[in-house]
């Protein structure tokens, strides 16, 4: 049985470190809002994208997010609606390629640069300007004093904190919408646009989640698709 490569080993460290981390009162919540940044910019972007608009973005100190948008159409609601979870999941997808292919340090500038996008044009609650501050100035101070070794390690763990998450809120809205579908936050949307259950909506958003993990977690186990396929 051949051992784990350096990255392996340390990829899955840094998977069961932010595991592990979420489950710490204050400091989960607090790293739980890096997918919900995701999450909830993604809903921004499609609808900027067909032409809706954008009234604010709340990051809370739950850990949970809201995207007010607007939209004249259907067209627009329907995908802006579904662009949350996959935006999570295409994004936890980009960050595994780019520890794959040793350019980790990307997934900071990106995170930096959508911080500051939020606060400049959508967040204005407390919580969410104080956690935007933070970020930005820790990802800042990480660029101007940091070392690359330590560039590299917060940029693994943040991905695996937002591949984590991208997955576990897939289960989570799943089991909402099982459960108190009037409480299934976009699910419940698309409810409503389409007359579809939400539970459907809870199981396409848990599916394309699953799979975007399985396509991820490949890069570094390739036999994983053995046990898959």
């Amino acid at each position: 049985m051949s051992s784990l490569s350096p990255l392996q080993t340390k990829i899955i460290v840094s998977l069961f470190f932010a595991l592990a981390l979420s489950y710490i009162p204050v400091i989960g919540k607090f790293l739980k809002c890096f997918n919900t940044l995701i999450h909830e910019s993604a809903h921004a972007t499609c609808s900027l994208f067909f032409s809706g608009e954008v009234l604010s973005i709340d990051l809370f100190h739950t850990g949970a997010g809201l995207a007010t948008t607007k939209a004249s159409n259907w067209f627009t609601k329907f995908f802006v609606s579904l662009a949350g979870y996959i935006g999570s999941s295409l994004f936890a997808i980009v960050c595994a390629y780019l520890i794959f292919y040793n350019h980790a340090i990307y997934i900071l500038f990106i995170f930096f640069s959508i911080s500051l996008l939020n606060l400049i044009f959508w967040v204005r609650n407390v919580y969410g300007i104080v956690w935007l501050s933070i970020v930005a100035i820790c990802i800042g101070l990480l660029f101007y004093k940091g070392t690359e070794v330590y560039q590299n390690y917060a940029a693994i763990l943040i991905g695996a904190v937002v591949f984590v998450d991208a997955w576990v809120s897939s289960l989570i809205i799943l089991i909402i919408s099982m459960k108190d579908a009037k409480n299934a936050g976009d699910a419940k949307n698309l409810q409503q646009l389409t007359y579809l259950p939400s539970f459907i909506w809870g199981l396409f958003f848990f599916a394309q989640a699953t799979i975007a993990a399985l396509w991820s977690v490949q890069l570094f186990v390739p036999s994983l698709w053995l046990f898959v396929k």
